[in-house]
């Protein structure tokens, strides 16, 4: 295992390019390191190159591959094998390296990119340790590797090339795809192979759209098809077959939608879904416009509008009257008589609201004029009246409360005010309407609630008047009716 810190394999940094970074770092740490880095020449011409170290490489090199040994015999001419190894990493430097970087080896031949890079990396560690011919071969073998790997790799790209080519005219998008991959596996930047790619995308979405468009069809999933047919003239608008197979779908899907639009229109209708139905009748309309469909269709909308009216006033009508307005009740069964004339439920309820109406203001006239009832013909009239909304007191909160106020009233009125007439015993004295109380000196008389007009007179003198209002539930009262002015 290798333990060198300054010369372990980095992923960023290329082996030979870290192996001169080493050089200077060992220099530092040893000696010998130092005396080979501090001695590299400048040029191949300042290396002298004695006789012994050309007839101990040629010795060594006889187990080394043939390409190594012939490396190193065309290389004899140089004598010091260090010399040789940094010609050769120059070389490779220059010109091995960047092929290497072109050639994307991790991409689809990761075991010869590992192993080139081994045999720098052993090269490198070999320089390190003295052993410079065994570094050269190892260097060598690794540029012939690439050498090999590189023809490898035009082969390889040519015939992806060719073959994506050819399967696209063939219009065997699958096989054109997997070609036009495995070349931009080997060259990302392939012009060409992009271009091609882009086409034949092209070509597979339109395969594959057509695929599903014919296996919808054999389902019967028409709209499926026809937006999958959409689909591909998106791509390709041109599409002969895709375009045909698109007009026919859409005449068919017309007349479908058409009467699928009218029955489901129908069907709300005979459910009562009257917003339903107007939405359906807009569809089938601007699918099919003036049509006998359509026409009968709004008539029975017609007729399910005017049902939904009427019955929306009797509704409100209704609600009026549960809430003593029966103003508004008469006004709501008018609405649906209008819609529905000659109607009996609403016929009758416009009479019911008006009766309601009739009561009310009838008692609440009574109240109002509450003096009459000191009557009896008034008090009569009363009784009618409250008799006549006996039976609708629980319909009315309003007809209630006036009805117990009346009999209130009744009572009262019933009851009679003691009236103590106080007089001279000489003057003669009538009470208007009701009788004669005559001479008195203290009379005391009942009255029921109302006004009185109390009248005095006597000979030789003027008469007086002494008029008095006895309320409902007042207490007693005391007049006094004197005539006092002589004539």
């Amino acid at each position: 295992m290798r333990h060198d810190a300054c010369c372990h394999r980095s992923s960023d940094t290329p082996p030979l390019t870290r192996f001169l970074g080493c050089l200077g770092v060992l220099a530092a740490l040893n000696p010998f390191a130092h005396a080979l880095s501090g001695s590299l020449p400048a040029s191949a011409d300042a290396i002298p190159a004695p006789a012994v170290h050309t007839t101990v490489l040629q010795g060594r090199s006889a187990g080394f591959p043939g390409a190594v040994r012939t490396a190193i015999a065309q290389s004899g001419e140089v004598a010091d094998p260090r010399e040789r190894f940094i010609q050769e990493y120059q070389r490779y430097r220059e010109k091995t390296e960047p092929r290497l970087e072109g050639l994307n080896l991790e991409a689809w031949a990761p075991a010869s990119s590992e192993r080139i890079a081994d045999l720098v990396d052993s090269a490198v560690e070999r320089f390190q340790s003295g052993d410079y011919l065994q570094a050269y071969a190892d260097l060598v073998d690794a540029s012939e590797r690439v050498d090999a790997v590189a023809a490898e790799y035009e082969i390889r790209l040519s015939e992806f090339v060719d073959g994506a080519n050819r399967a696209y005219r063939e219009g065997k998008a699958r096989e054109a795809g997997e070609r036009v991959a495995g070349g931009l596996r080997l060259d990302p930047d392939h012009a060409g192979l992009i271009k091609l790619e882009s086409r034949v995308r092209v070509l597979e979405g339109v395969n594959s759209l057509l695929m599903q468009a014919d296996h919808a069809r054999a389902e019967n999933r028409t709209r499926e098809e026809l937006s999958l047919l959409g689909k591909i003239l998106e791509i390709d608008p041109q599409h002969g077959e895709a375009r045909k197979r698109v007009e026919d779908l859409e005449a068919d899907r017309l007349h479908r939608d058409y009467a699928d639009a009218v029955y489901a229109a129908h069907h709300a209708l005979d459910i009562g879904d009257l917003a339903e139905a107007k939405r359906q009748l807009s569809r089938a309309v601007k699918l099919v416009p003036e049509n006998r469909d359509t026409e009968a269709l709004q008539e029975r909308i017609s007729e399910l509008e005017t049902e939904h009216r009427y019955y929306r006033h009797i509704a409100s009508a209704a609600a009026a009257s549960g809430s003593d307005d029966w103003h508004a009740a008469v006004g709501f069964y008018r609405k649906a008589l209008e819609t529905k004339p000659f109607d009996e439920y609403a016929d009758e309820g416009l009479a019911d609201a008006r009766n309601m109406i009739g009561m009310i203001e009838s008692l609440a006239e009574t109240l109002r004029h509450e003096r009459r009832l000191s009557t009896e013909r008034a008090v009569g009239a009363a009784h009618d009246r409250l008799a006549m909304a006996e039976p609708y007191l629980d319909r009315s909160g309003r007809l209630k409360a006036l009805h117990a106020e009346l009999s209130e009233k009744l009572l009262l009125y019933a009851q009679e005010t003691e009236i103590t007439v106080i007089s001279d015993n000489q003057t003669e004295i009538v009470v208007k309407g009701v009788g004669i109380v005559g001479r008195t000196l203290r009379h005391v008389i009942r009255l029921k609630p109302g006004t009185y007009r109390f009248e005095g007179s006597r000979e030789n003198f003027r008469s007086t008047i002494v008029p008095i209002t006895v309320s409902p539930g007042g207490g007693p009262i005391e007049i006094e009716v004197i005539c006092r002015e002589r004539i």
